[in-house]
């Protein structure tokens, strides 16, 4: 009962954070859908988990755990902990929190085949996702920057 109650929770969390997200980069940054998609990975990586919860999947739960972790867990260490950085590292504890669900429910629940599946196919599409994603942030890393300088430039304007 606890961890149904956890996992609903870290759910509705993990939407609202990227409901949040994805206002902020379409609205006020005013980016395009496939720019979101990159420069946000989060809310997608966030998609494909909750995917699998609303389905009750423990494959597609585990096949986002890879970019829960590189998009979560590691933005906890690439965003600082001042200012406005402060939202979407609470997005990023979240993803993580997401993970450490995942993996004691599957353990709890002995959904290792589940996992196991949703694992070798986070092999195959996430990491060249991820590697796709990496490869055009770092290409035009400079119009991200342009993005969010305007997008902060407004909301402190307001």
């Amino acid at each position: 009962m606890l961890a149904e109650t956890v996992g609903a929770i870290l759910a509705i969390l993990n939407v609202l954070n990227a409901g949040n997200a994805t206002y902020f980069f379409l609205c006020r940054a005013k980016v395009s859908v496939p720019e979101w998609l990159v420069y946000n990975a989060c809310t997608p990586s966030t998609a494909l988990y909750l995917l699998g919860y609303v389905l009750g999947s423990w494959a597609i739960m585990c096949m986002a755990i890879p970019a829960l972790a590189f998009f979560g867990l590691g933005g906890l260490f690439f965003f600082g902990w001042r200012g406005m950085n402060i939202i979407p590292q609470i997005s990023h504890m979240c993803m993580t929190a997401a993970i450490v669900w995942i993996v004691v429910s599957v353990v709890e629940r002995e959904e290792y085949k589940q996992a196991t599946i949703g694992l070798l196919a986070a092999s195959v599409v996430i990491t060249n996702l991820i590697a796709a994603q990496q490869h055009y942030q770092f290409k035009h890393g400079a119009d991200f920057d342009r993005f969010m300088e305007n997008a902060m430039k407004k909301s402190l304007a307001q």
